[in-house]
């Protein structure tokens, strides 16, 4: 592109066109960047002409991207990502000033520790901010990448594009839930309890298909457990716990005033062979790499979100 052609061009478009790069439909680009989708073909046109190229094709389920708007795509995220920090860095951030709604998802395991937190400090923080909170799933990455999702917390690693940063807040271990009148006397529970007992496991569609984080700690101590019960929340996990004697391995830390006649349980000698932690990780698009609200946001997941059991090391 010349120089001439260059100062000609409205940035707006180039934003327009990120979007539709991504999405491949204008309805959906239409809906991201809240305008109609007959602004958005307008858009497409101003930049067929600009480019002198079609860009965007019509195909049978959606657009598909010329050879043209495919190398436009490797460099202009970045570009405009860059941009936009060095244009934000010369604002003071200030938390109290933000508003909308921050859209997050969690993994299950996460949402009794740490969603009640991140709420409460964000009042505090921010009070003018919306706290939205969806479940971490299988189409969870190609949110974060559209932009529908701001960030997730998760697990680590993620298995997603490579546009996605993963940062590592802190390290969990592994819990042991029972009820209260559960025939495990002691508060030590044993490989032989796991192989008497049934369990019950957290289920995550596209997250824990094959096996959980507990299934595989345990296998890996050559225990391997009878599923009594899965679901994917954790609510109803607690309820049936209440009245059975399944036993429920999770790395989710539940405060004991938010369970009322459940008790932890301790793991065993038998199990500290092998270490017991577990990676909780900070996701989101590397655009926001250099963003201080996200810079802002990974702090007060550490400061304020974090139990005082984890370990940030």
């Amino acid at each position: 592109m010349t120089n001439s052609s260059f100062e000609t061009l409205d940035l707006n478009l180039l934003k327009v066109f990120v979007v539709l790069a991504q999405e491949l439909n204008t309805r959906r680009t239409a809906e991201r960047m809240n305008v109609s989708q007959p602004a958005i073909s307008r858009s497409l046109q101003k930049l067929r002409e600009h480019f002198a190229d079609e860009l965007f094709v019509r195909a049978q389920h959606g657009l598909i991207a010329t050879p043209k708007a495919e190398q436009l795509s490797l460099s202009l995220p970045s570009i405009l990502a860059e941009l936009a920090n060095v244009v934000d860095h010369h604002n003071d951030f200030d938390p109290a000033k933000l508003e909308g709604v921050l859209k997050v998802a969690m993994h299950p395991m996460l949402l009794a520790s740490v969603a009640k937190r991140l709420f409460v400090a964000l009042q505090q923080h921010a009070p003018d901010l919306r706290l939205q909170v969806a479940t971490w799933g299988a189409d969870t990455c190609e949110l974060i990448q559209r932009g529908q999702i701001d960030f997730g917390l998760c697990l680590l690693p993620v298995e997603g594009s490579k546009e996605l940063v993963q940062r590592r807040l802190w390290r969990q271990p592994i819990y042991v839930y029972a009820r209260d009148a559960h025939p495990i006397g002691d508060d030590i529970v044993t490989p032989q309890d796991f192989e008497s007992y049934a369990t019950a496991l957290i289920h995550v569609p596209g997250w824990s298909a094959a096996r959980t984080e507990a299934e595989k700690f345990l296998a890996a101590h050559g225990v391997e457990v009878t599923i009594g019960f899965r679901s994917e929340l954790p609510g109803s996990i607690m309820d049936v716990l209440r009245v059975s004697d399944l036993v429920y391995p999770s790395v989710t830390y539940y405060p004991p005033e938010d369970i009322p006649g459940i008790r932890q349980l301790q793991l065993s000698e038998e199990f500290k062979g092998l270490a017991l932690k577990y990676d909780t990780g900070y996701v989101f698009h590397y655009r926001n790499r250099q963003n201080p609200l996200y810079l802002w946001l990974q702090e007060i997941l550490v400061e304020k979100c974090r139990d005082e059991i984890f370990s940030i090391n």
